[in-house]
């Protein structure tokens, strides 16, 4: 981009519309968000060299992915048992709930969290229901610096909240920040999706992916995730 390759200013003109208020009644009165939507936040992100890096991860994914597609091979996913097969080679009946699965470990106080047979695209998901608080977990080596994609299928009936909650760890399993995602849309009766994209932080050398639920109060509230996926981005 333009702010790459210059070491001072890159100036954006225009004659035809406003980028911010004004009393001269020569400039034209509409805005250039009218024409072009998020095009001032897009100068604003610019300007902050942090925002500016996780576009360039961000387009760089895109690239990755894109020509992942067309040769048909299939990018790395850094998750074990992304799509919670093992179910399926266990137990061909009724869901079990459990208390710890390798590598997905249950992390509850209360509610339970159990294997299903049913998925998104393929057998086998991970359930929570009538839960406070809870989360399916699986920790996961990163650099410290790099960027990484993270993506979840997601798919709720009756109440609570999901959502996907990222805590970076050092090396002594120190506590070095937390992050989280929550759909786009609303995940009740189909299949939604949590995307983002997060930097790992000085220090960190573990992620600790955490597939959450709170707020659930009957048997009916359910909460299922699959096709869970972090890959490293290759921009630092």
């Amino acid at each position: 981009s333009a702010l790459d390759a210059v070491d001072e200013y890159v100036w954006v003109f225009d004659e035809q519309h406003r980028f911010w208020p004004t009393s001269n009644s020569a400039v034209d009165e509409h805005h250039w968000d009218e024409f072009i939507p998020g095009a001032s936040a897009a100068l604003q992100e610019a300007k902050d060299p942090a925002l500016r890096q996780l576009a360039n991860a961000e387009r760089e994914f895109a690239i990755g992915e894109h020509k992942a597609g067309i040769r048909n091979i299939p990018m790395r996913n850094l998750i074990q048992d992304p799509d919670i097969i093992s179910v399926v080679k266990k137990k061909k009946e009724p869901p079990i709930a459990v208390a710890e699965v390798d590598p997905w470990k249950a992390q509850a106080a209360d509610g339970k969290l159990e294997r299903a047979m049913s998925g998104q695209l393929d057998p086998g998901s991970l359930v929570l229901k009538t839960t406070k608080d809870g989360a399916w977990v699986q920790t996961v080596p990163v650099t410290a610096g790099l960027f990484y994609k993270i993506r979840t299928g997601v798919r709720q009936i009756g109440a609570g909240t999901a959502g996907l909650r990222l805590v970076w760890l050092d090396e002594a399993g120190k506590e070095l920040g937390i992050v989280e995602a929550h759909p786009a849309s609303s995940p009740n009766e189909a299949w939604a999706r949590i995307d983002t994209t997060v930097r790992a932080p000085a220090g960190a050398v573990n992620v600790s992916v955490q597939l959450t639920a709170k707020k659930q109060k009957t048997e009916r509230d359910k909460i299922w995730y699959d096709n869970v996926k972090l890959y490293r981005i290759g921009v630092n």
